[in-house]
């Protein structure tokens, strides 16, 4: 009995000697972390409040080692207490043996989890707050063999609502529910390290998968890298290019290599996006082919529709969604003014020329003819012309005037009137004009919104609401049409878009053979029906270019609608979507909240007398684009169809009018007159111009970052 007694003493002083030795490489760990940290210091914050982070990693260093003196502490007393139930009984012994190993198990599980724990927490968490340094490329995986992705990690899942990784700000946590350009900056960048580590480009912290035990699942969290620990590196499994689904395919934009990251520790387990048992964290388990499991890299620098700039060698920079938002409602305000006085020129000479030469005035907007005789006419000609006009209260030049005037003298100076058409089709003719604007580097199509609803221009000549906006059923139409799929459109805009269509491409296409507008960009503007029109004519030249890849008209088309009815169903809204991811097309939509005309796909008259087409019970209507939501204190941005939303704070209480050159626009009833009783006031495009002014001006938003946000 006593030689089994002291067989058993022999076995336990062993295991306490084997847990000695844990505990003095884990000294030595520590202090090798304290120099490995005080030298990652050095490489990410370039001596950035040294002092404090050097005091930081002491204070922190010393704890840890207070905490293993503990421990030692604690297994010197187990060990006397342990031999003396060795003294006691064979029972005893068995019992200590017992105690001993769950107590191996629970120190080991402190070194590994708290002890890193407090490092990744503490000391590199300050890193994850500095606003000032971030890892860089040259900075991380020097240990690793260098970088061979860097970018946004996108989930193959949700790739189509753009969400990525994102390290928590202060946090050890990695979150797959925040749109990437939402993140704060750089925590939604990665390094792909040729080692198989993934490093987080604000933090430095590298993707850890921590392997749980039994009913534990396992989780993804960041903590301080370490190159030589296999739990923090990733394998990319069956690397696969995708794309977005069509039965018709000319872009590049929608395609991705998507692959899986399987963890070289543990058991088979690779990350997973969509662990949304309490909020959506990166989690992992058994690899299989599910799309949660699916991951692609992304460039964060560039859009989808950098693409065409890079492709076809053209300097392609786009203005911010203001700037868009804002020459789109000053273009679609000025065609109504132009439209007028060709239709007035038609009737006789108009009462405001007669201190003018009528030739003068046929001269500029070349009555009855499509190009001006003697070459483009400029705005500025326009507004010089119509200032000689002594009576300024005539509607239609001191429309175009005032309009006018909110563009600078040379923005007017360099944009020319190439095109006017107003005689096509016969039986409703549409007013659109081609214009060509230096400054800006656009050729854009304006299309003039609805004649007022009984007036005699429209019930004599244009007819508008009897031919365009009354027939708003939906109709199957081959032209709007991706590969075999039905898309059916507005039938009273359609027949009048594609009425129009081919006279439009045609000059486009001549236009673009001029060397000199190599690099412009072509657009679509209108209000109203103009805007509902200009969605269709944008849209038909996209999916042209989209399906014939025609080179001499640049990609994208860019279409800016302010107060447009509904256009197309639910096969139009997916074409629509295709053939923005892939780049061939962007569309700013603005919509009043008071406004009744956005909410209809169009209708017999204004108000409760169009309400055939404003109740759409069967919701065959569908919004297309990125909404510009004008809602007065608060308004939003949203991507049709997910709605995404955008909040912005108050702006107050409207008190003081617009300053010049807005203050021809009548602000006051934004904040005192709803939808229902002023319908006329909010459909108006001062109305949107003065919406837009308050509510988003100062914003700094670019349209094409917008889309990068919802579209992955």
């Amino acid at each position: 009995m006593k030689a089994e007694k002291n067989a058993i003493a022999f076995i336990l002083s062993i295991k306490w000697a084997l847990l000695f030795l844990n505990i003095d490489i884990t000294l030595c760990r520590v202090e090798n972390d304290e120099e490995r940290l005080r030298s990652t210091t050095k490489t990410y914050t370039k001596g950035y409040k040294k002092r404090t982070k050097t005091k930081s990693l002491k204070a922190s260093t010393k704890e840890k080692k207070n905490k293993t003196s503990n421990t030692k502490k604690s297994t010197n007393k187990n060990v006397e207490e342990s031999n003396t139930k060795v003294e006691n009984s064979n029972t005893n012994v068995e019992e200590s043996d017992f105690e001993f190993a769950e107590e191996i198990e629970n120190s080991d599980t402190e070194f590994a989890s708290s002890d890193d724990t407090e490092f990744a927490s503490s000391d590199d968490t300050e890193f994850a707050s500095d606003d000032t340094e971030f890892a860089s490329s040259d900075s991380v995986c020097f240990n690793g063999g260098g970088v061979k992705i860097e970018g946004q990690l996108h989930t193959a899942e949700l790739g189509y609502d753009a969400f990525c990784l994102v390290q928590l700000k202060g946090s050890d946590d990695v979150s797959s529910e925040v749109r990437c350009n939402d993140a704060e900056s750089d925590t939604n960048i990665w390094f792909y390290c040729n080692n198989g580590q993934i490093v987080n480009k604000r933090s430095g912290q590298c993707l850890a998968y921590i392997d749980n035990v039994f009913w534990r699942p396992d989780v993804i969290k960041v903590n301080r890298c370490d190159w030589n620990k296999n739990y923090q590196k990733f394998d990319k499994l069956d690397e696969q290019e995708r794309k977005v689904k069509s039965e018709s395919f000319r872009g590049k934009s929608s395609a991705r290599t998507e692959f899986r990251l399987k963890a070289r520790s543990g058991n088979n387990h690779c990350l997973s996006a969509r662990d949304c048992f309490f909020g959506c964290y990166v989690g992992a388990d058994f690899c299989n082919t599910d799309p949660k499991y699916r991951f692609f890299f992304k460039d964060d620098t560039k859009s989808r529709f950098d693409y065409w700039s890079e492709k076809e060698g053209k300097d392609f920079t786009f203005p911010s969604l203001y700037d868009e938002a804002h020459d789109g409602t000053v273009a679609s305000s000025i065609m109504y003014g132009l439209s007028t006085i060709r239709y007035d020129l038609r009737q006789g000479v108009p009462k405001y020329a007669k201190n003018i030469p009528v030739d003068d005035l046929k001269k500029y907007f070349f009555q009855d003819i499509q190009r001006p005789p003697e070459g483009p006419v400029t705005l500025q000609e326009i507004y010089s012309m119509l200032a000689g006009i002594p009576d300024v209260d005539l509607p239609a030049p001191k429309e175009i005037q005032e309009w006018l005037g909110i563009w600078s003298e040379q923005q007017r100076e360099k944009t020319s009137l190439y095109y006017f058409s107003d005689t096509i089709p016969n039986h409703s003719p549409l007013s659109f004009g081609i214009f060509v604007e230096e400054l800006s580097k656009r050729v854009s199509v304006w299309i003039k919104g609805s004649e007022g609803f009984g007036s005699q221009s429209d019930v004599n000549y244009f007819k508008d609401w009897k031919f365009k906006n009354e027939p708003c059923d939906f109709i199957n139409q081959s032209n709007y049409r991706l590969g075999n799929q039905s898309t059916r459109v507005q039938k009273g805009y359609s027949l009048v878009a594609d009425a129009v269509f081919s006279n439009i491409v045609k000059e486009l296409k001549s236009l673009f053979l001029v060397d000199a507008y190599n690099s412009y960009k072509v657009y679509f503007f209108g209000h109203s029906m103009g805007g509902s029109i200009s969605t269709l004519l944008g849209y038909r030249l996209a999916l042209e270019l989209y399906e014939n890849d025609t080179p001499s008209i640049p990609k994208p088309i860019s279409i800016v609608s302010l107060a447009a009815p509904q256009v197309g169903d639910f096969d139009f809204q997916k074409t629509f979507n295709i053939l923005e991811r892939e780049g061939f097309l962007r569309h700013l939509r603005m919509e009043n909240q008071e406004d009744w005309a956005p909410k209809t796909s169009g209708g017999a008259a204004p108000g409760l007398t169009g309400a055939g087409c404003f109740i759409d019970a069967l919701d065959t209507a569908k919004y297309v684009g990125i909404d510009v939501h004008l809602q007065y204190p608060e308004s939003y941005i949203y991507y049709t169809p997910e709605y995404a939303r955008v909040d912005y704070e108050d702006i107050g209480l409207l008190v003081d009018p617009l300053s010049p050159p807005y203050n021809f626009i009548d602000a006051s009833n934004i904040d005192n007159c709803g939808g229902f009783f002023c319908p006329t006031y909010w459909h108006a495009t001062g109305t949107y111009m003065a919406m837009l002014i308050l509510t988003f001006r100062e914003r700094g938003l670019y349209l094409n970052d917008l889309y990068e946000n919802w579209l992955a």
